[in-house]
């Protein structure tokens, strides 16, 4: 009884309240729509999106895109090598306008007709209506990587360092086949730091390959296949030392959609290359050759593009390797994404600072580079024109200025580096640093990347071990490394 006078005053007031809320809707529905939202920048797990493309709908696509490949085949000899090795040419800033390029493949005058024939199909038949087109959840964006099998450690330790830059990007780790699936690692470690793996043979089973493919192969088709608008692919052993964040939201990004780093190289395209794709050869090339351990592109304006190179990786060890890079260092995917962009005229940024290394000495005295940083394209697009950082007789760049750590020496898994034969002990079997000293990283990048490095290398031992299944019969160290970094604290 004491609760039904104060029911009979509140029901004049739903009535209101049901009102104005079917009166809001109908106006909401019939006003015009809207513009589409803008790029999420808050990251719901890599899995929530309802709208996410399912392996099938990457298995149709790939079923279509296969076609037109096989339909584009360059049925003709390979390039001739002249030479396995030739001397690397080295980046020169200020001769861009001007390059020469090597010729040190031979290109018969039959077989470049052939490939130009191809070429001319395949581009014909991609700009066809019923061309298929690349599947994606618009307005996403996050961190695409290969990996697999003994390698997945690595991957892991580059995610530990990605996450202390405080990025909560989403991440799509892609493993060929089920040999190099993880159980532990693909179903509870990543999935707690908002990353997951994916299967490419459950999508390229849908056209299957006669030979499967081939090392330099998997990240054009990780990038095919991710689910985000908007990707930066980094290699398993490459992490920001900085939250990535803030690459998509500014320049160059925003105006281009495709961002690639420089190798320490000119680019080395055969003459021949730009017969082939029915193009004058350039004068001059204002970029140096591409590092290709990381990668801004936005699938949504750069479609076309990523599926040219598509193309050039598929007959990439056949053909095009070699017509793009002639057996120079680093020879495989890393000229296939500017060369389609030149191409198709779709605009793209490459970053002008050279690149910088940490390294170490050898036992005999011979230094090794291990590491390649890269910088900040934001920081390097808003340089003043004709200043020029990193490359010979130029100022090296600030430490503000690195984004991107390549470690390909040691590999980043806690078994290279902390080892009985690791980079982490001296000959004397004491503890050392890799890459010089803390005080030149500090000078370098600001702060000491090698010491945070391991930190997560312990992580990633402690976390694996007794439950990644290839390091059953290694060597446990999760505490061998709590040990080493005890004795390294004040080194």
């Amino acid at each position: 009884m004491a609760q039904g006078p104060h029911y009979r005053r509140s029901f004049p007031l739903i009535l209101i309240a049901l009102f104005l809320y079917f009166t809001l809707r109908r106006t909401s529905s019939s006003a015009p729509s809207s513009p589409p939202p803008p790029v999420d920048n808050h990251y719901p797990p890599v899995s929530a999106h309802r709208d996410n493309p399912t392996t099938a709908d990457h298995g149709r696509l790939w079923l279509a895109f296969h076609e037109i490949l096989r339909a584009a085949e360059p049925r003709c000899k390979s390039p001739k090598r002249i030479e396995d090795h030739p001397s690397a040419i080295g980046f020169k800033p200020d001769e861009v306008d001007h390059v020469t390029l090597p010729e040190h493949i031979i290109v018969e005058t039959e077989d470049r007709g052939i490939m130009k024939k191809a070429h001319s199909r395949f581009t014909s038949l991609l700009s066809s209506r019923t061309a298929p087109k690349l599947r994606y959840t618009p307005g996403t964006r996050g961190i695409v990587s290969t990996a697999g099998g003994r390698y997945l450690p690595v991957l892991v330790t580059s995610l530990y360092m990605l996450r202390k830059t405080g990025s909560t990007l989403p991440v799509e780790i892609f493993v060929a086949d089920k040999s190099e699936y993880d159980e532990y690692v693909c179903t509870v470690l990543l999935p707690s730091l908002n990353a997951k793996c994916v299967i490419l043979a459950d999508i390229l089973d849908y056209s299957p390959l006669d030979e499967g493919l081939k090392k330099y192969q998997f990240k054009i088709f990780s990038l095919l296949f991710s689910s985000f608008e908007q990707v930066l692919f980094l290699d398993a052993d490459s992490f920001p030392m900085h939250d990535p964040i803030n690459l998509f939201n500014s320049e160059p990004f925003l105006s281009t959609g495709l961002v690639t780093w420089p190798d320490f190289w000119q680019v080395t395209y055969h003459p021949s290359f730009f017969h082939v794709s029915s193009q004058q050869i350039p004068t001059g090339f204002s970029h140096a050759s591409t590092e290709s351990g990381q990668l801004l592109v936005s699938k949504k304006s750069h479609a076309q593009m990523l599926l040219l190179s598509a193309y050039y990786n598929f007959y990439g060890p056949s053909h095009y390797y070699p017509l793009l890079s002639q057996g120079h260092p680093g020879e495989g995917d890393k000229e296939t994404f500017i060369a389609p962009a030149l191409i198709l005229q779709l605009p793209f940024y490459a970053v002008s600072t050279g690149p910088a290394v940490f390294g170490y000495r050898k036992p005999d005295g011979e230094w090794e580079g291990g590491v390649i940083l890269q910088a900040n394209p934001i920081w390097d697009s808003r340089l003043p024109k004709g200043e020029v950082y990193g490359w010979g007789g130029k100022p090296s760049a600030p430490p503000e200025s690195f984004m991107t750590c390549h470690a390909n020496l040691p590999k980043l898994d806690p078994i290279s580096v902390f080892g009985e034969k690791g980079l982490a002990w001296n000959a004397e079997g004491k503890p050392q640093r890799m890459w010089g000293p803390a005080h030149d990283m500090v000078d370098k990048v600001g702060f000491d990347i090698e010491r945070r490095l391991w930190g997560e290398l312990r992580t990633t031992a402690c976390e694996l071990e007794g439950k990644f299944v290839p390091w059953n019969d290694k060597p446990k160290l999760c505490e061998t490394i709590g040990q080493f970094l005890k004795y390294m604290a004040d080194k």
